[in-house]
């Protein structure tokens, strides 16, 4: 566990556990001492790490009660809400849905990593377009759809420090959509914010640079010029570049959109043979989607 203070009143804690030789993926957490509460944005994936993290939040700001922020309904940001029993949980109106839906799935698929004894424990309050319950103590919440439908983020505007869980991400984000509208509206709200630190999901602690960056990537998708990415990120880019593509693939095939799923199909094989980013098995099923489409069109 990181523990950077960003603030008087700001900590972002920062865990390893989903890096892997393949792919670097910091996760992080933002705690705000307010003035009568102490507000946690994201919960990661148990309790046993949520207990380290409220010990030293108590030693650093003292007791108070907690408030917890879901910024979206993914196991990799909620798991530990079991760990509080009395705190405030919260969360965009959709994000309960979607827990309900694939929480459980999403246990057994990952339980290896659980960190601690994890029950789905659902946000018992919600908002739609805003919460302004805080106000009081300068922090705001607020939906901001893009990484997934739900997804939603804080603003600490004594700080001046946005979290933006998985919207943002180093060194690019993950769609979910074809459209990509209501994602670049997002990111374009998100710059007129007056923030000076950026608390991205995954990925160092950053600032707007990161934003235009991924903005930038989300406006050109699915084309890439070769200044959005550095050589020493180029491999971990283009593995994010490939599942967005294989994504919106995969979302043109099922709705039968034959010509369009073939050509983004198209752009994985070619940078497949360049970077070799696929593993002998995908590769098979990318092989034989490309088959079954040519017979398809032809």
């Amino acid at each position: 566990m990181k523990i950077q203070k960003l603030s008087e009143r700001g900590i972002a804690f920062t865990f390893d556990d989903l890096s892997s030789p393949e792919y670097y993926c910091p996760t992080n957490i933002y705690a705000i001492n307010g003035d009568k509460h102490i507000f946690l944005c994201d919960t990661y994936l148990g309790p046993e790490i949520m207990e380290k993290v409220v010990e030293h939040l108590e030693k650093e700001f003292g007791k108070k009660p907690f408030v917890i922020f879901n910024s979206h309904s993914h196991w990799d940001h909620h798991w530990g809400n079991c760990y509080f029993d009395k705190a405030v949980i919260f969360s965009q109106k959709l994000t309960v849905g979607l827990i309900e839906k694939n929480g459980e799935d999403e246990l057994k698929r990952n339980e290896k990593y659980l960190r601690g004894k994890v029950v789905l424990k659902l946000p018992e309050k919600t908002f739609d377009k805003e919460n302004k319950e805080y106000e009081n103590e300068n922090v705001e919440f607020f939906h901001s759809p893009g990484h997934t439908e739900d997804s939603s983020s804080c603003y600490d505007s004594i700080s001046k420090t946005l979290f933006v869980a998985d919207n943002v991400e180093v060194p690019i984000p993950y769609i979910t959509s074809s459209d990509l509208s209501v994602y670049i509206a997002t990111m374009k709200n998100y710059l007129n914010y007056p923030a000076e630190i950026i608390i991205p999901g995954h990925g160092d602690v950053s600032d707007k640079k990161l934003i235009e960056a991924n903005l930038r990537y989300l406006e050109s998708f699915p084309e890439v010029d070769d200044d959005m990415f550095v050589e020493e990120n180029k491999k971990s880019f283009f593995m994010v570049h490939v599942s967005n593509l294989s994504t919106v693939a995969k979302e043109y095939y099922d709705k039968e959109n034959y010509t369009n799923a073939r050509k983004f199909y198209k752009i994985i094989l070619s940078l497949n043979k360049e970077m070799t980013l696929l593993r002998e098995e995908s590769q098979k099923i990318l092989d034989a989607r490309l088959k079954e489409l040519d017979e398809r069109l032809n």
